[in-house]
């Protein structure tokens, strides 16, 4: 494998487009895809790219389970975690206490403080991540669909 070869391979782990990977390591624009083929059925690229992409998820710790998990915490989390009843009835939400897993369902959180005729009143608003999106991805994953 040459030098612009290897460069095609680290490039392809970035995005899997083939013809962006040829026109990052140096391949002409105008033919990017048709030599991004031509590459990808060389075995020598493939199984480069496939040790390139397994060094990648090593580094990064990055295997299935830990992806399941992560789908999982966003399409099971429920805002009623961080929901606390105040003695006088107020509804107040918050996340001491939230385990990793009940924050990984969290998208933003943000809190503002703003003037009422009863004093200062302090407004908290938590937007989850889409429950619909996480659940359809393990459905699909479970073959539900």
């Amino acid at each position: 494998m040459n030098a612009k070869q290897e460069v095609f391979c680290r490039a392809y782990i970035i995005d899997f487009n083939g013809a962006n990977a040829a026109r990052r390591a140096g391949y002409s624009a105008k033919t990017a895809g048709q030599i991004a083929h031509s590459l990808l059925k060389k075995v020598e690229i493939r199984q480069q790219i496939k040790e390139l992409d397994e060094a990648r998820n090593r580094r990064l710790d990055l295997e299935a389970d830990r992806v399941l998990r992560e789908l999982c915490s966003i399409a099971f989390g429920n805002v009623g975690d961080f929901m606390l009843v105040c003695d006088d009835g107020r509804l107040d939400l918050t996340v001491l206490g939230a385990s990793p897993e009940q924050l990984a369902a969290i998208a933003s959180f943000q809190q503002s403080k703003h003037q009422t005729r009863q004093g200062a009143r302090s407004l908290v608003k938590i937007r989850m991540h889409s429950k619909i999106k996480a659940l359809t991805k393990l459905g699909e994953h479970l073959g539900l669909f």
